[in-house]
Parts: structure tokens; sequence; C-alpha cells
């Protein structure tokens, strides 16, 4: 089937007014054109504002993170002055505690060189005998006194 063409569109017939509807319809167009251009602008405008609303809340943000950022970098300045200390004061109480080891190692040293267990021993069971010889004389001469 052949297209058929619209009758006003038919090629020889020309019809009056054309050229006003063509005129009047490319107005509209040209309105719509122009409202579209309008609608486009505002939103560019828009967005601009709704841009610049998120950069401040951005560089808000910036300005908080560098504020946390010098913060740790402060904090992290004094873990390391008191790891440093904490170092120093653990060196200086082992080598304390050192030296008291070795002290008392010397004494034990000192101890043990004094008085020989054995000879101890020896000693209390001769002043044992003793006491024991010192009271039958005694006796002995408390009996010879009554007597």
């Amino acid at each position: 089937m052949a297209k058929r063409k619209p009758k006003h569109l038919k090629t020889g017939t020309k019809k009056a007014g054309t050229g006003n509807q063509f005129g009047v319809l490319l107005e509209r167009m040209d309105d719509k054109i122009t409202l579209l251009a309008e609608g486009q602008t505002a939103f560019r405008e828009e967005v601009k504002v709704e841009f610049g609303k998120v950069w401040d809340k951005f560089d808000s943000i910036d300005g908080r993170v560098g504020s946390i950022d010098s913060r740790l970098y402060s904090i992290d300045g004094r873990l390391d002055s008191l790891e440093q200390e904490m170092r120093s004061n653990f060196k200086t109480v082992f080598e304390y505690l050192s030296r008291i080891d070795g002290e008392i190692a010397e004494i034990k040293m000192m101890l043990e060189n004094k008085a020989d267990k054995q000879e101890l021993a020896a000693i209390e069971r001769r002043v044992a005998r003793l006491e024991a010889e010192l009271a039958e004389c005694k006796k002995i001469i408390a009996a010879a006194k009554k007597s």
C-alpha cells in the first residue's frame, strides 16, 4: 500500500494562511525553547547554590579532620615521650634490683662463712655437755656443804 500524504501537504496545492500557521508554530516552538532554556538556567543556578553548600560542608569537615589530625600528632608525641620515660624508669629499676640481688648474694656468702653449720652444732653439743657437768659439780658442792 502506498502512503498517502495529508491533503494540505499535497504537492501543487497551496492553502491560504499556511505561512501564518508556520509562524505561529515557530513562535510556540520559540516560547517552549525559551522556557526550556530558562528552566536550564534556573537549574544551573540551583545546582551552583547546592554545590556551594556541599563545598562549605566539605570545608567544615576538612577543618575538623585537620584539627583531629593535629590532636593525633600531639598525642603521638606525648606517647613517644611517655614511652622513652618508661623505658628509662624500667632500666633504672632493673639496675637497682640487680644491685640489691648482688648485695643479697654477698650477705649470704658472708653469713655462710661466719658460722660453719657443722662447727656450730659441735660447739652447741660441747656447751650442752659443759652445762650438764656444771650442774653435777653444783650438786656435789651443795652436798659437800650440807655434810
